[in-house]
C-alpha cells in the first residue's frame, strides 16, 4: 500500500509540475507599411511575413530583419493561409497559391469568391463562399470536394480527420475532411460566434452567450452560461482551452471535462480572441499600444508587449511556436495613419563581443579579452559544473580536507595578466 501511495503521489506531482513561460520575449523590428493601412491579418513561414495592403498591394518582408522581400499588386480582403512554402490568397475572384519566395503563382482557382478566412494544414486548404465549403489539394488546386454551407463567415475548424462549419443561424456541422461526407450536425441558439475544436471535441460560441462542448453532435458537457458573448479565436495547449468574451474577461477550462480552471480580467475588450504559445496566452485588445500576456498555468499576469502603435480590430496578430520559441508578428495603425509591422519573439542569448569593442578610447587594457565563448564553456567545473563524484569508501576516515593543488593565477582559462614593469615610477622633486 505504502508503495502504491508514493507511486500515485509521484504521477499527481509530475502532473502538477509547472512548466514556465517561454520568456524573454523581445522587440525584434518593426517596418513600416504604406498609410493605407493593413487588409487582412498578417501571415507568416519559417522565414517571411506576408501583409495585404488596402492599396491593393501585397508584400513580403524577410523575418530576420523586417526588409521587403517583394511587392506586387494584388487586392485581397480575406485572411490569408501559408503553409509549405506557398501563400494561399482569395483575390479578384479567385483563390490563388503563390511560391512564398518569389511571389511566382503555383495555381489558380478561378471563380470562387471566399467569405471566411482561408485555413491551410497539411495537404489541405479549406476555402468557404456563400453556398458552400470547398476542400483543395494544396500543391495543385484540384477540388477533392464540396459540400453545401450557407451563412458561414468563421474560419472553419479543423481536428484530426474532420471539419467543422459554424453558421449564422446556428447550424454547426461536422464533415469528413477526406471526402466532405457529413458525420453529424446540430443546432446553436443564437448563432455561432467562436468555433474550434480538439481531440474530437468542439468549443462554440454561442449568440445565447453560452459556450458550449460537443462530441459527436452531443453535447459533452453541461452548456455554460457565460453572461456575454463567447469571441474571436479559442486557444489550446495540451491542458486547457482558452478564450474570451465581451464582458472582458479570458477564461480557462480543463481539456476533458470543462472544469473552469482560472479567469483574468482585462481592461478593454478583446477584439479577436486569445492566442496560446510557449506556455502564454496573448490577448490582443481594441485600440491598445500593449499586447497582455497571461501564464497558462494559472491566469497571472506575465506583463506586455509595448507595441509601437495601436492595435486594429479584425487584424489580430499571427502568433507561432516552433523549437525556437515564441514569434509575434502585428499590425498595428489606427487613426494615426502609421502603419506598421513587427516582430517579437522569443530572446536568446546575446551575441558575444570582444570587452575592448566596448572601450575602443580607454588605451590598452590590462586584461586581455578572454575566448569568444559561453562562460560556462570558458570556465568549466571553476563556475559552473558539478564536483566529480568521489565513493564513500574512498575518502578515508576521518574525512580530511585537502587544498587544492596551487595553480598559477594567469593559468585560468580564457584569461591573461600582462606583468607590471619592474622598473619603478621616478619620483619628483619635492614630493
Amino acid at each position: 500500500m505504502a508503495v502504491l501511495l508514493a507511486a500515485v503521489n509521484t504521477l499527481e506531482a509530475e502532473s502538477d509540475k509547472v512548466v514556465s513561460p517561454k520568456f524573454p520575449i523581445a522587440h525584434m523590428w518593426t517596418a513600416d507599411l504604406d498609410d493605407a493601412g493593413a487588409a487582412a491579418p498578417p501571415v507568416s513561414d519559417d522565414g517571411r511575413a506576408f501583409v495585404a495592403l488596402r492599396s491593393g498591394h501585397l508584400v513580403a518582408h524577410d523575418l530576420g530583419d523586417g526588409h521587403q522581400l517583394w511587392k506586387i499588386d494584388k487586392t485581397v480582403k480575406v485572411p490569408m493561409a501559408a503553409a509549405g512554402g506557398l501563400l494561399f490568397i482569395s483575390a479578384d475572384d479567385a483563390i490563388e497559391a503563390l511560391r512564398g519566395a518569389d511571389h511566382a503563382t503555383v495555381w489558380t482557382l478561378p471563380r470562387v469568391t471566399t467569405t471566411a478566412p482561408l485555413v491551410a494544414a497539411d495537404q489541405w486548404l479549406l476555402a468557404v463562399t456563400s453556398t458552400e465549403v470547398l476542400a483543395i489539394a494544396a500543391k495543385d488546386g484540384r477540388v477533392v470536394w464540396h459540400s453545401p454551407a450557407g451563412g458561414v463567415t468563421l474560419a472553419p475548424a479543423l481536428d484530426e480527420d474532420t471539419v467543422y462549419l459554424g453558421s449564422d443561424d446556428g447550424t454547426l456541422v461536422a464533415l469528413k475532411l477526406a471526402t466532405g461526407e457529413k458525420r453529424w450536425d446540430a443546432l446553436i441558439e443564437g448563432g455561432v460566434t467562436a468555433l474550434a475544436a480538439r481531440h474530437g471535441v468542439v468549443y462554440a460560441g454561442g449568440g445565447n452567450k453560452y459556450f458550449y462542448t460537443l462530441k459527436s453532435g452531443k453535447d459533452a458537457h453541461p452548456p455554460w452560461r457565460i453572461g456575454a458573448r463567447v469571441i474571436g479565436h479559442i486557444a489550446f495547449d495540451e491542458e486547457r482551452a482558452y478564450f474570451a468574451a465581451r464582458d472582458n474577461v479570458v477564461r480557462a477550462d480543463a481539456l476533458g471535462n470543462a472544469n473552469q480552471r482560472w479567469t483574468a480580467f482585462v481592461r478593454s475588450r478583446p477584439f479577436d480572441g486569445v492566442f496560446a504559445a510557449g506556455h502564454i496566452v496573448f490577448v490582443p485588445l481594441t485600440a491598445s499600444h500593449d499586447l497582455p500576456m497571461f501564464f497558462a498555468g494559472d491566469g497571472k499576469a506575465s506583463g506586455t508587449l509595448a507595441l509601437p502603435g495601436d492595435a486594429v480590430l479584425g487584424l489580430p496578430p499571427d502568433i507561432q511556436e516552433s523549437a525556437a520559441g515564441v514569434r509575434v508578428l502585428v499590425v498595428t495603425g489606427g487613426l494615426t495613419n502609421q502603419w506598421q509591422l513587427s516582430l517579437f519573439a522569443t530572446a536568446g542569448e546575446p551575441a558575444l563581443v570582444p570587452a575592448a569593442d566596448f572601450l575602443p578610447d580607454a588605451g590598452a587594457p590590462l586584461l586581455t579579452d578572454p575566448a569568444l565563448q559561453p562562460i560556462g564553456v570558458v570556465l568549466g567545473r571553476l563556475v559552473m559544473g558539478d564536483p566529480p563524484l568521489i565513493p564513500v569508501d574512498a575518502m578515508g576516515f576521518p574525512i580530511a580536507l585537502r587544498d587544492p593543488p596551487l595553480e598559477p593565477l594567469m593559468t585560468f582559462p580564457g584569461l591573461q595578466l600582462r606583468p607590471l614593469s619592474s622598473q619603478l615610477p621616478s619620483r619628483r622633486e619635492g614630493s
